[in-house]
């Protein structure tokens, strides 16, 4: 048997951004495991077999797993529902999505482009209880969504039946902003 966890807290792929950006689900979680986390939090593979070993891992090491998923697009919510049916597969507690996909000044250049973006994200989120009810997947969101006054009422809190979604804060601030209008 594998010695229990040393931490219950678990490490996200994203901490390994600049760095050995990890690719390999399970050498992620054997390197987390080895570094005594108590889970991980990935994007999963696609393979059942894969899905199906990493989660024995996972159970052998007594760690958890959690997915990570980019948000839906209103009119594809095909490959998000397949998204989570892989992190049932894994054993996932969770799936993470983040609305954003990017940096606020990155990505928007104009209001026009925050409020399409706001339209889109809204339009997914509506639908995203409904998917995760019928999958039976919990779903969290991640930093894009803060609060209900910018676009995103009913997804910085609430739930449908076992779909959770709710806010997770950071201490960055204005991660959601919107970007300000150009002076003319």
């Amino acid at each position: 048997f594998a010695a229990p966890p040393k931490a219950a807290m678990g490490i996200a792929t994203t901490s390994y951004l600049t760095f050995g950006r990890p690719s390999n689900a399970m050498a992620f979680l054997e390197h987390c495991h080895e570094l005594g986390a108590g889970g991980v939090q990935m994007a999963l593979p696609n393979d059942a077999a894969q899905l199906r070993a990493l989660r024995a891992k996972a159970e052998q090491y007594g760690m958890y797993i959690e997915g990570i998923s980019q948000f839906p697009k209103s009119n594809d919510m095909a490959s998000f529902e397949n998204t989570l049916r892989n992190a049932q597969e894994a054993g996932a507690l969770a799936v993470r999505i983040a609305s954003s996909g990017g940096r606020r000044y990155e990505k928007w250049n104009s209001m026009n482009d925050w409020k399409a973006f706001v339209e889109e994200t809204t339009a997914a989120v509506k639908k995203v209880p409904a998917i995760a009810d019928r999958v039976k997947m919990p779903v969290r969101g991640g930093r894009g969504a803060r609060r209900s006054d910018d676009g995103y009422s009913g997804w910085s809190a609430g739930h449908a039946g076992d779909c959770r979604i709710a806010c997770r804060t950071r201490s960055r601030p204005c991660l959601a902003e919107p970007p300000a209008e150009s002076p003319s």
